[in-house]
């Protein structure tokens, strides 16, 4: 009766030692998944920041002088300019801090949706954001 409860014993402590790796496999790669996840979503939203440069500014070509605002960034309805940046560096974190949390945080992910906030546009904005995302994406 023993040798019975020992190999018991023994099988069901291998089989909690599989199940206790098995778990720290699945936690790993749950927290790979959202790493991933999250640099998916990073990665879509500076994408939609490039494509907002192309169309609002052919990407630095046209844009206020020494502004660094190639997103046409709180350039508000009726003025002629917007938001200046002292740097590049700056510029970029800016407006990709605000598209986060002003716009993909609030449900406004993709450029119609980015449009209604964004800018007053019958569509073309929109049309020239999607247009911009399409060429960028490598084929």
């Amino acid at each position: 009766m023993d040798i019975v409860r020992t190999d018991t014993t023994l099988i069901m402590n291998d089989i909690l030692s599989e199940l206790t790796e098995i778990r720290g496999l699945l936690q790993w790669q749950k927290t790979d998944f959202l790493k991933r996840r999250k640099q998916v979503a990073q990665e879509e939203e500076q994408d939609k920041a490039e494509a907002i440069a192309f169309q609002e500014s052919t990407l630095g070509k046209k844009m206020p002088k020494n502004s660094h605002n190639a997103w046409g960034w709180a350039i508000y309805t009726g003025t002629n300019s917007g938001a200046k940046f002292h740097d590049w560096k700056f510029a970029i974190e800016t407006v990709a801090k605000g598209l986060k949390t002003d716009y993909i945080d609030r449900g406004l992910n993709t450029p119609e949706a980015i449009m209604t906030r964004y800018t007053d546009s019958d569509g073309s904005w929109a049309f020239g954001v999607n247009f911009a995302i399409e060429e960028m994406t490598p084929k």
